[in-house]
């Protein structure tokens, strides 16, 4: 089957398929169990821990989200893939998207962070106020 285990990604075998790569943002890759079993028999499917959360070491120094998707998609040697991402996940999937617009096939994204947006801010997201002097 093709996946990853605590140290890493796993080179895939033969019978794996069209590549999708699972992108989570705070937690780790474990996030995505409930749907790996479903989907391993239709697609290679990859995941991993993203530096700093889940499993992996903290950060050493300065790093790039999207260069180490690269870097994992790189020594897979995975083609055009279709990309899953979750919050800050799924963000780094739309900058892949982005900057690579060949890497990707499809994307299924749920509320993914947006590089260099600025927050938003909904005023109906505040708590009601209420003036003591009144």
């Amino acid at each position: 089957m093709c996946g990853t285990g605590p140290s890493g990604p796993k080179t895939p075998g033969a019978a794996c398929r069209r590549s999708c790569s699972c992108t989570q943002g705070e937690g780790d890759s474990r996030i995505w169990d409930p749907v790996w079993e479903r989907l391993a028999g239709q697609h290679r499917l990859i995941r991993y821990e993203v530096r700093g959360f889940g499993r992996s070491a903290p950060p050493s120094g300065p790093f790039s989200r999207l260069d180490d998707l690269r870097r994992v998609l790189d020594r897979l040697g995975v083609g055009p893939a279709l990309f899953v991402g979750c919050s800050m996940g799924g963000g780094t999937a739309l900058d892949l998207a982005l900057a690579e617009p060949d890497r990707v096939r499809g994307m299924v994204l749920a509320c993914p962070g947006i590089s260099g947006a600025p927050p938003a801010h909904d005023p109906d997201d505040e708590p009601d106020s209420v003036d003591p002097d009144r």
